[in-house]
């Protein structure tokens, strides 16, 4: 029966032991380093989306303290027109 892992095996098996844990240890280390660019790049657009929508919010509460404002200036100005007259 011919497993799928054979030459892996074969390959394994011809090696010494200090060339199997460097041979092995490499390929953790290149997994790991792969991973964290993954990772890297995940929390990278997670941190520019953020900052994109602080922006939005911080455009809203700009527009909501316009629109305060010019409610305010309205009531005054209506009192004032109220007392003029």
């Amino acid at each position: 029966m011919n497993h799928f892992f054979a030459p892996a095996i074969r390959f394994m098996n011809r090696l010494k032991y200090p060339r199997k844990i460097l041979f092995l240890g490499s390929i953790v280390l290149s997994i790991i380093f792969i991973l964290s660019i993954a990772l890297y790049q995940q929390l990278n657009q997670i941190i520019v989306t953020t900052k994109i929508e602080l922006e939005g919010v911080e455009k809203i509460v700009e527009n909501n303290d316009l629109i305060r404002l010019a409610q305010q200036f309205r009531g005054l100005s209506a009192i004032k027109m109220k007392n003029d007259v």
